[in-house]
């Protein structure tokens, strides 16, 4: 129990610290970090990160909806596993904040012809894609008589970029779950992987039924077997111990990591 309550007490002076680092760069210094502010990950909803939750609503809501979707989804293949249960959330919330936008979506969606590229092919169509979105933009402004705002809020986005988009997404969803670690129930971080297999699942509903033959989500690929021995010490620091390094939750996982 003593041991417990010692943890309990270095946690929470762990997380003041934490709050108080970040109400002197997002609160006091709001007008220098301005631009980073916009591309920041959503934080935890606790009572001490009340404040700058509060500015980075404000800084964040500036932008469309399509701007804020995109960082979302950015926000939810995040190494950190607190980065990605709260982003799982804001996904949600999203969904069921901009049920318009998200209609306006899967219409463009539905409105493309054929199937969709392969991934291979995906970078290939990107750019000509943003091209004929951009003339589209263009045509709709002319004929309007006034210029949108560009945030995916003036108009119905092109079909190219609703494919894009929401294979963008559904990918994100779905790797965000996958490969969790396996732990017992009464693991401390057994409730948050739980969450956030409930919260996925709550996304999808929401997103729901898509013909898969409209989309392509691009899945991360399994890594290799063989490597040279050069290769395969580049590709252990790289993408396992520095991976380690940045998403530690204890003091034993960090000494082992820096140790190997």
């Amino acid at each position: 129990a003593a041991a417990a309550a010692a943890a309990a007490e270095v946690d929470t002076a762990a997380v003041q610290l934490a709050a108080d680092v970040l109400h002197e760069i997002v609160v006091k210094q709001r007008q220098h970090v301005r631009a980073a502010l916009q591309n920041m990950p959503p934080l935890p909803s606790l009572e001490v990160l009340k404040e700058v939750n509060h500015v980075l609503a404000q800084e964040q809501h500036r932008q469309g909806p399509l701007q804020q979707l995109q960082l979302l989804v950015g926000a939810l293949q995040h190494e950190s596993l607190a980065v990605r249960h709260v982003a799982l959330g804001e996904v949600r919330t999203f969904l069921l904040q901009h049920k318009t936008f998200m209609g306006d979506a899967l219409s463009g969606l539905l409105s493309c012809s054929g199937p969709a590229a392969l991934p291979q092919d995906a970078a290939k169509q990107k750019a000509g894609n943003g091209t004929a979105a951009g003339q589209q933009q263009q045509k709709g402004h002319a004929r309007d008589g006034k210029a949108g705002s560009g945030d995916g809020s003036s108009g119905k986005l092109a079909p190219g970029q609703c494919r894009e988009l929401l294979s963008e997404l559904l990918a994100a969803l779905l790797a965000s779950c996958a490969n969790l670690p396996r732990v017992c129930s009464d693991h401390p971080r057994s409730h948050m992987l739980k969450s956030m297999k409930q919260r996925c699942a709550q996304c999808l509903g929401l997103l729901g039924a898509i013909d898969p033959a409209h989309v392509k989500p691009q899945l991360p690929r399994p890594a290799p077997f063989a490597y040279r021995a050069e290769s395969c010490l580049v590709e252990l620091v790289q993408q396992h111990l520095v991976r380690v390094l940045q998403t530690a939750c204890d003091i034993g996982q960090l000494e082992a990591t820096s140790y190997a």
